[in-house]
């Protein structure tokens, strides 16, 4: 392949995979945009996600009684939230892994949800936080493929759930193609994403949950310079065993600030939707 070549193919690789990024996220906002829930048992509505959304707020530990690095919420003295934390992760090493802890029905997936649609937004600049490729895997959906004889690493478990449409957020969008080749390798190896892996504690059986905490530490040994978030019920994190997780954030009851915020989106949400 001659000079005009290699430069022709690498325009249109690029051009490939700049389409892909945009087909993804546009798949994720159309994914998560709408809070499905249950009215009074009966019927399925759809209420604006962001306008429902409450930030949780955290109290913070990190392994082994190290010293916590401050944050600006530390600073004035209010709980931080995650976005506190993600901002920071450019020049904090100690939130490049971090760890959710909340009983069920918390928060915690929602949370990793809100964090999805807003980069697929590309609204991450209003919390001054580094652009990165939201990653979002269910691990109890995920844990016979992660179990399986021919375990994937990362890249290839994303891709696959990629291709499927099982990829949360992506189940029922449509045109989305499959990914360019080892597009979601390079952007692991290259510290370009945001994985999230959603409840560990949550697959069942004991072998397999061992197994899937060993797969965890080991993709993010693999891939060192990724974010990684993983979420945990409080029981689940203490007795999984070798974390790498090097920062604990706990979620706060909701104090009377949010509790109010939260009623009146609710409330707005419910009236527009004719609920």
């Amino acid at each position: 392949m001659g000079l005009w070549g290699k430069f022709t193919s690498q325009f249109h690789d690029g051009k490939s995979t700049s389409q892909f990024q945009d087909k993804y996220y546009q798949s994720l906002v159309y994914g998560f945009r709408d809070l499905k829930t249950v009215v009074l048992n009966t019927r399925l509505s759809r209420l604006d996600f962001e306008q429902v959304f409450v930030p949780l707020r955290f109290a913070t530990k990190i392994p082994g009684n190290r010293p916590l690095p401050k944050t600006n919420s530390h600073q004035s003295q209010i709980s931080p939230e995650i976005w506190d934390f993600i901002a920071k992760i450019p020049k904090r090493r100690a939130y490049r892994h971090l760890a959710i802890i909340a009983p069920p029905g918390s928060g915690k997936t929602t949370t990793l949800q809100h964090l999805t649609l807003t980069y697929a937004n590309n609204a991450h600049r209003q919390y001054k936080a580094p652009k990165l490729i939201p990653i979002l895997v269910y691990l109890r959906n995920s844990c016979d493929r992660i179990t399986s004889e021919q375990k994937p690493n990362l890249a290839q478990l994303v891709t696959k759930q990629v291709e499927e449409g099982s990829l949360p957020g992506l189940g029922q969008s449509a045109g989305l193609e499959q990914p360019p080749a080892n597009w979601f390798r390079d952007q692991l190896e290259n510290g370009k994403c945001l994985v999230m892996l959603d409840g560990l504690d949550e697959v069942a059986d004991p072998d397999q949950r061992q197994q899937v905490s060993q797969w965890v530490n080991q993709q993010m040994q693999t891939y060192p310079q990724t974010a990684f978030i993983l979420t945990y019920r409080p029981q689940g994190y203490r007795t999984t065993p070798g974390s790498q997780v090097e920062t604990v954030l706990e979620v706060q009851p909701f104090n009377f600030n949010q509790i109010q915020q939260f009623l009146q989106g609710w409330y707005q949400q419910t009236q527009i939707s004719g609920i």
